[in-house]
């Protein structure tokens, strides 16, 4: 049973981290090609689905997390 879930875990893991890499890497080649806009430019068009991905990180590990679990302080304490 424990390798299931680990199994599950990491294809979770594998098939998200994919899409949020294709997303970064394409994105700003599309906003050089298609909107003619600079290297920071397309960089910078980044940053909004970058917080928002931090921040519905944070929120999921919450209330993943239930009461007992004190990783989420330690998590937040540490990337500080």
């Amino acid at each position: 049973m424990r390798r299931r879930v680990y199994l599950a875990g990491v294809l979770c893991t594998i098939t998200t981290g994919f899409a949020h890499f294709s997303d970064i890497y394409s994105l700003p080649i599309h906003f050089l090609v298609a909107y003619q806009k600079s290297a920071l430019a397309a960089g910078i068009a980044l940053l909004p689905m970058l917080g928002s991905a931090a921040i519905g990180s944070v929120i999921g590990g919450k209330l993943s997390g239930g009461r007992r679990n004190n990783n989420f302080l330690v998590t937040i304490v540490a990337a500080e």
